[in-house]
């Protein structure tokens, strides 16, 4: 198995319940609930070498951003489209045009 197909398949530190998901940061595990989630938008950044796409998260207490190379990345986009489907399953493609530009997408906004 190669590189890619091992990260497309990696849960990274996410774990997955019906109604949202764990993700353990560095010194703590906090819990995001599908419902609580009130905006999704995606950027990148440019890093002069390449550009890393980046996916923030807006619940009512606080903005999370998990960047492309987050391991468990892949897995964690297909989840978010389970719920929200306009996210798209490649984020890269939707922003990389036009190049060195953060290119800000709102993929989702609701709940209130």
């Amino acid at each position: 198995m190669g590189e890619l197909e091992q990260r497309r398949k990696d849960h990274g530190a996410f774990y997955y319940e019906e109604d949202g998901f764990f993700y353990t940061f560095m010194t703590e595990t906090r819990k995001f609930e599908w419902e609580s989630i009130k905006r999704i938008a995606t950027y990148k950044m440019d890093l002069l070498t390449g550009d890393q796409v980046c996916l923030e998260l807006t619940t009512d207490d606080n903005v999370t951003t998990f960047m492309e190379e987050t391991d468990g990345w892949y897995v964690f986009v297909e989840k978010l489209r389970e719920q929200f489907p306009g996210v798209p399953a490649d984020l890269g493609l939707v922003i990389e045009q036009p190049p060195f530009e953060t290119n800000l997408r709102v993929l989702y906004e609701g709940g209130g």
